[in-house]
């Protein structure tokens, strides 16, 4: 089949409008949920973790939130741990669960410095 000149460049720059729309939208998706994030105050624990590809891991919070460390970090990360941060910040603080039924600190993470 013999497609025409122009029903290629035609084609051509659907495909490259295409591709520019996708990134866009995902880009600002992710700069949007990254300012919610910022914007939110977060007191929560830790009640589920999801692997991605060995690379990742997401934590799902008890108020719905999530939070991904890098596979590196997550290690330090378990279930039933507690997580807090103040609103219109990127640093948050988690807290294990001692013996006696106390949270302490165990260690800070800024969102801004793990991207």
């Amino acid at each position: 089949m013999i497609i025409s000149k122009s029903l290629r460049y035609i084609l051509n720059a659907f495909l490259i409008g295409f591709t520019i729309l996708f990134v866009s939208y995902h880009l600002y998706k992710s700069w949007r949920l990254r300012k919610e994030f910022y914007e939110a105050e977060i007191h929560s624990t830790i009640i589920e973790s999801e692997p991605y590809y060995e690379r990742s891991v997401t934590f799902f919070l008890k108020d719905g939130n999530s939070i991904t460390f890098r596979a590196s970090e997550n290690s330090k990360i378990l279930i039933g741990d507690s997580i807090s941060k103040p609103r219109n910040t990127s640093i948050y603080q988690l807290f294990r669960k001692d013996d006696t039924g106390s949270y302490y600190y165990l260690k800070s993470y800024d969102d801004e410095k793990s991207n």
